[in-house]
């Protein structure tokens, strides 16, 4: 890498200053993070050279480890700066292979000092390291998001909640949602956005001195990691983002504390279950809209269902040929019907095109866990496959929970918490060695678990049912625990009574209510 000694450089619209740190576009001073003004630095200053991505890592982010996502986070940063399009870059070009390259022609004022001096005003400002989030696959968009992204930016602009938590499905999106907002900010966070990623923590008490490093701070005086975090954060404009916080829940408190004591700490996090803050607001991110199984709609109408979009957009990445047309675009409905939306699904089963025709994909549907594998090698092992992604939260559940998770698939389809009371109740508590909670109780974790999906009916009535994939998760384990055949067969014997019961009133006008 050879570096000009020049300051101030000029390209476009735009001036680059390196002495007083500002970027200028038109003369007005544009907001930019710490760390992409030190990337964009070091790639106007080797312009037309390309950079390798282990060249630019220790150059911004000399002495400290991070991981390979967050310079495509500021890449992608400074092309949305510079207004660069998907695919169309006239600033910042990706070599593929190679790292990246500074092609905008740089004109450069006629200034010459020793670089230490400008080294001296780099990562650390006053101790405080500043790492940006990643957001998204460089390359790879957010499909079906958009309004997520506009409420919960305007929420934590506005500071409505001091911490949002975005909860669903194990591969309905949080950990992407969450990159994408994160990205959107950028610039509003003057102390800057760190994404921290805790799946792999499993001991609540390291959550501290997880986030202290992190942001890169140092201990001093005997301090703890909390106070370390209290005094460091205090006054500082800083957007924490904490991924994959379920099985961390019982330090929530910790988040409570940090965000009470600084009225400028905005934490966004991402778990399968709420904190349950008093300062807390949840954001359940729900699967990708389907097409209605009973309705008959045009590929036009069908493409403006983000599932089939996310499944085209995905496809075609698979395989540049793949085109979404009139005689594929009800198959792909059906496979996103049958995957009830979730995008992690809907992205693993459009990768199957490269060998696979569309009815095959809908075919082997019928045993999907099997189907829905072969993530990217650069994803967590909980996202390369549907079954670990609901291990993972299957995992995460009492002895209880989980025995009554794998009774009740035995229905198929939806289900009311009396129908759920009257098969289970006797074998769930025949089953567990300890406690008293009973299947309402059990229930509702399931629910805040996003293990099991509530919907409140027109009558005031709630019916349950799981996601198709997370059912047949569950018909495993009911099969392992061998009580499917006693299930079933109470299963049979309730349905048979309530038959009965409503024969008598199915010519009469209450008929409806008795078939709902």
């Amino acid at each position: 890498m050879i570096e000009t000694a020049e300051k101030t450089f000029s390209f476009a619209e735009f001036e680059l200053d390196t002495v007083k740190r500002r970027l200028l576009k038109a003369g007005q001073a544009v907001a930019l993070n710490p760390k992409a003004f030190d990337l964009l630095t070091v790639l106007v200053k080797n312009h037309e050279q390309i950079l390798s991505k282990e060249e630019l890592l220790e150059t911004v982010w000399e002495g400290s480890f991070v991981e390979e996502n967050n310079l495509s986070v500021q890449i992608s940063a400074l092309r949305k700066i510079f207004g660069e399009k998907k695919g169309v870059h006239q600033f910042i070009v990706t070599v593929p292979g190679k790292g990246y390259c500074f092609v905008a022609k740089v004109r450069t004022a006629d200034l010459a000092e020793a670089e230490a001096v400008e080294k001296k005003s780099a990562a650390r400002q006053d101790g405080f390291q500043i790492v940006a989030p990643e957001v998204s696959g460089e390359g790879e968009s957010i499909i079906g998001r958009e309004r997520e992204i506009a409420e919960i930016k305007d929420l934590l602009r506005r500071g409505v909640a001091a911490i949002i938590t975005l909860t669903g499905a194990g591969g309905s999106g949080k950990t992407s949602l969450a990159r994408a907002i994160a990205g959107e900010l950028s610039t509003d966070f003057s102390d800057g956005i760190f994404f921290i990623e805790l799946a792999a923590l499993t001991n609540p008490e390291l959550v501290a001195p997880t986030i202290a490093n992190a942001l890169g701070l140092q201990g001093s005086g005997g301090k703890t990691p909390v106070e370390i975090l209290l005094d460091s954060l205090r006054e500082r404009s800083v957007l924490l983002v904490l991924d994959n916080f379920e099985q961390l829940i019982s330090t929530a408190p910790l988040l409570k504390k940090l965000a009470n004591s600084s009225a400028h700490l905005k934490i966004l996090v991402t778990s399968r279950a709420a904190l349950k803050l008093p300062n807390e607001r949840e954001s359940i991110v729900a699967p990708l809209a389907v097409p209605p199984r009973d309705g008959t709609f045009s590929l036009e109408k069908l493409a403006e269902f983000s599932a089939v979009r996310l499944f085209a957009e995905r496809a075609r990445a698979a395989k540049p040929s793949f085109i979404l047309i009139e005689e594929n675009a009800p198959v792909i409905a059906e496979i996103c019907q049958r995957l009830d939306g979730l995008p992690l699904a809907i992205e693993l089963a459009a990768a199957r095109v490269k060998l696979l025709s569309l009815p095959a994909i809908l075919a082997r549907l019928e045993n999907s866990l099997n189907l829905l594998t072969g993530g990217a090698k650069d994803l967590a092992p909980r996202q390369r496959t549907m079954r670990a992604a609901i291990e993972w939260s299957y995992n995460l559940l009492g002895e209880k929970e989980k025995h009554l998770f794998g009774h009740l698939a035995v229905f198929a389809g939806g289900f009311t918490i009396e129908a759920a009371e009257a098969i289970t109740e006797a074998e769930i508590q025949a089953n567990a060695q300890t406690g008293s909670l009973s299947v309402l109780d059990l229930i509702t974790s399931l629910i805040d678990n996003n293990l099991l999906v509530a919907k409140e009916l027109p009558d005031g009535n709630v019916r349950l049912r799981m996601l198709e994939v997370v059912r047949e998760f569950a018909l495993e384990c009911l099969r392992a625990g061998g009580e499917r055949e006693i299930l079933q067969q109470k299963h049979a014997e309730f349905f048979l009574a309530l038959a009965e019961e409503a024969a008598p009133h199915l010519p009469l006008a209450e008929s409806i209510a008795w078939c709902n």
